[in-house]
């Protein structure tokens, strides 16, 4: 493997770390609508309560996570360009 594949390994370029950024906003914000929506449900019984806490809990650590993975991905490549080193 040569030296310019070394340095790619495991990196996103940034305007897909851009992409996932907003990817994540939209997902956050469709997180707050579903739940809610089901948050009106008048007859929800202590399982229905639970599931849509397992949901919410789930559904917002990965939109989390992926806004946190591509925040700190697009600011080591842009620490990487400003340190001058090869265009990853």
């Amino acid at each position: 493997m040569d030296e310019k594949n070394r340095t790619r390994a495991g990196r996103r370029s940034p305007v897909r770390s851009v992409l996932g950024l907003v990817l994540g906003i939209i997902g956050l914000w469709a997180g707050f609508a579903i739940l809610n929506l089901v948050g009106d449900i008048p007859d929800a019984g202590a399982g229905e309560k639970a599931l849509r806490i397992v949901f919410g809990i789930v559904w917002f650590v990965f939109w989390i996570g992926a806004l946190v993975y591509n925040s700190l991905n697009l600011s080591a490549y842009s620490r990487s360009k400003k340190a001058g080193s090869p265009n990853p």
